[in-house]
């Protein structure tokens, strides 16, 4: 096999090939045109590798006349309501060769490529729009014509590989007049654009941490986030966001936020400007994003890549700049008292200088689609491949049999709508994996803003303070904000948390005992603001939630925290936490056990399941099962030691209902080779008070 052929056919076909192809040129050339040609080639290059072939038989001309015929068939070339048409009766006087022998021929290549009509791999590129199998994904785990979806789940399924266009935006190529070339870093394909060259640098940190990257100048934020997160050594874990050019920009609709995944590095930065882009708000990394140059890009060379750089990133959750010059201190002092303790936490050795450009790079070549679909990158909302909708696809393929056995004489138009009916018949039908629900139906839950009035999701935000009286979230909440709003502003600590003092003021009016003087693990005191998760989880809320800021140095009320501080705005406090805590917060900060962004993506879904089957006590292995989308749940490798779905289940899900008041819990007997105390969870009453769904 050539290193430069792009079709891959073995070398003992490829004479044959290139006869075969000739001709289809020629015909293709002379009856119908480019693109029509080019999809024939890959036909036969695809029939030269199967093993065996059926090209090793039979003159290159009947091959040919039945290539042509296999690839009108699946295009409906024989439709006379197309602009391009031909029937069989001409396409075989013109090319030369019997019908019969057609027909003989088109039954080897339907039977060696499992050919179908529709078929998307051999659908004409202008034509693909309107192939509605071309189309079908699991979004949020759910099948759905991806071109009824938002832009941005376009742009993702695009970035992925898993679509040939963005619908929404993007002409099919034989309308932009190139041909596809390789995927860039957010699926683009075509002529490459320019590339930048970028220094990222951890800023308040010395010795600079930094790295110089090459990346696609059409990246998007979203894009560049990733990017960031493996040349730096980052682990994705946190909240993030730029700034660029005075304007906010993120991926979790943080208050004030614009998209970051509808935003592309070029739109909003050129050379010599600088972008400022934050990671883990507790912590608060910040990075100077600078933008050294343009370049062209290079032909062959695969982007991003990461060039240059020095030192290694800091360990996850340290403490931010400061957190890490301590660190740094102690491990440098083998006398000192939290030496060994750190040491361990790091995993036993920490070389601050130690930076593996080959390690970034196989990082960073994550980032990138797959040939063939599929990138290593978080789908961001985009749960499966194309491959996790089988079923979906198989039932459009059948019914797309049954309504050709049908309608015979129909057209291609009419078969589309045909079949869009036949797709809108499955989505309205209930399905064991939703519970009961259509798909139509756990779509509108997953679609819901949790605030129109068209919302599937509703939340009652009439309920009064005696209402909501067992919620310890709304309780932690009013007082963070009446201690804040005693003191005016209240001046953060160098790792952007809050002061002692009004540590020592939250835990003495805390609902729940106040924790112990010293923490039990490590025996250290308790006096900053981690050390009190509920006070820590509380500030993101408040801050993630729009009603409390820091800047410069300062927290203080927003106005619209001063709004709902109040006893009379009850009601919309508890619905603002709510919206904040399972919409904008990341809920793998909870446990860390990995990131599972379509679980929160889907979170809608498992409120809806627990308030129908929440009434009993059952235990989180069973809540998980009627709670989590099957799609979500394979995300999740599986664990000999633990169920990590259950264990998520609970800790992102069933616990924060708990805090919430909508959820009780009761500890069962602990079993033998159980490493924790077991939880049995029921609904309360005030979860059907507050949550209602309509769909």
């Amino acid at each position: 096999m050539s290193a430069e052929d792009p079709y891959r056919v073995p070398k003992a076909l490829r004479d044959r090939f290139d006869r075969i192809a000739a001709l289809t040129d020629d015909f293709a050339a002379e009856h119908l045109n480019e693109e029509f040609a080019g999809v024939c080639r890959r036909m036969a290059a695809a029939l030269a590798r199967k093993r065996p072939s059926p090209l090793g038989g039979g003159q290159p001309r009947t091959w040919a006349a039945g290539i042509l015929y296999a690839v009108g068939w699946v295009n409906f070339l024989s439709d006379p309501s197309q602009e391009l048409h031909m029937t069989t009766a001409e396409l075989a006087e013109k090319a030369g060769v019997g019908q019969s022998t057609i027909a003989a021929q088109f039954r080897k290549i339907r039977d060696a490529l499992d050919l179908g009509r529709f078929h998307p791999e051999w659908t004409l590129p202008s034509r693909m729009q309107d192939n509605p199998l071309a189309w079908i994904l699991l979004v949020d785990g759910l099948p759905v014509d991806v071109r009824r979806e938002p832009r941005e789940v376009q742009e993702e399924a695009f970035r992925l590989g898993l679509i040939p266009f963005v619908p929404a935006a993007d002409p099919p190529p034989a309308e932009r007049g190139t041909r596809p070339g390789p995927p860039g870093l957010d699926g683009r394909t075509g002529d490459p654009g320019p590339v930048y060259q970028l220094r990222i640098e951890l800023e308040e940190v010395r010795p600079a941490i930094w790295r110089r990257v090459l990346v696609p100048a059409d990246a998007t934020l979203a894009g560049l986030h990733r990017v960031i997160q493996a040349a730096m050594g980052w682990q994705d874990a946190h909240l993030w966001r730029f700034q660029a050019r005075g304007v906010e920009y993120s991926e979790g609709a943080l208050e004030g936020s614009r998209s970051a995944s509808g935003t592309r590095l070029q739109d909003v930065a050129r050379p010599g400007d600088v972008l400022r882009y934050e990671y883990d708000f507790g912590d608060s990394w910040e990075h100077r994003v600078r933008v050294e140059k343009a370049l062209p890009a290079e032909p062959g060379r695969e982007y991003p890549v990461c060039v240059a750089g020095e030192r290694a990133c800091p360990p996850e959750d340290c403490g931010g700049p400061p957190g890490y010059e301590h660190l740094l201190d102690v491990l440098s002092d083998p006398a000192d008292p939290e030496h060994e303790d750190l040491l361990e936490w790091v995993g036993g050795e920490f070389d601050p200088e130690a930076v593996e450009l080959r390690a970034i790079n196989r990082r960073l070549a994550r980032t990138r689609p797959r040939e063939g679909g599929g990138g290593g990158a978080d789908p961001g909302g985009l749960v499966s491949l194309r491959q996790g909708a089988e079923a979906a696809l198989r039932e459009a393929a059948e019914a797309l049999q049954q309504i050709m056995a049908e309608n015979p004489a129909a057209t291609l138009g009419e078969l589309n709508a045909l079949l869009g009916s036949a797709a809108g018949s499955f989505n309205a039908r209930p399905q064991a994996d939703l519970g009961g629900l259509s798909p139509a139906e756990a779509q509108r839950l997953l679609d819901a803003d949790w605030e129109g009035a068209g919302s599937a999701v509703r939340l009652n935000e009439a309920l009064t303070l005696d209402d909501l009286a067992t919620s310890r979230t709304l309780h932690d909440a009013r007082l963070f904000l009446e201690i804040l709003g005693t003191l005016g502003e209240v001046k953060a600590t160098p790792k952007g948390n809050l002061p002692r003092a009004f540590v020592a003021a939250f835990r003495e009016r805390m609902r729940e005992p106040a924790p112990a003087g010293r923490d039990w693990l490590s025996g250290r005191k308790i006096v900053n603001e981690e050390d009190v998760m509920a006070l820590h989880l509380t500030r993101i809320l408040l801050e993630l939630g729009g009603l409390v800021k820091r800047r410069k140095g300062l927290f203080s009320m927003t106005r619209a925290g001063e709004k709902l501080a109040g006893d009379e705005a009850a009601g919309k406090l508890f619905a603002t936490l709510f919206r904040t805590h399972f919409r904008r917060f990341n809920l793998a900060y909870l446990d860390g056990v990995q990131p599972v962004p379509a679980l929160q993506h889907t979170v809608a879904f498992s409120l809806y399941r627990f308030g129908r089957g929440g009434g009993d006590w059952k235990r989180p292995e069973e809540l998980s099962g009627e709670m989590v989308l099957p799609a979500v749940r394979e995300e999740l490798p599986e664990d000999p030691h633990f169920d990590r779905v259950s264990l998520i289940t609970e800790t992102r899900v069933l616990r924060p209902l708990e805090g919430f008041g909508l959820a009780e819990s009761k500890e069962l007997p602990r079993e033998p080779g159980q490493w924790r105390d077991p939880r049995a969870y029921r609904k309360t009453p005030l979860f059907d008070r507050f949550l209602g769904f309509e769909l």
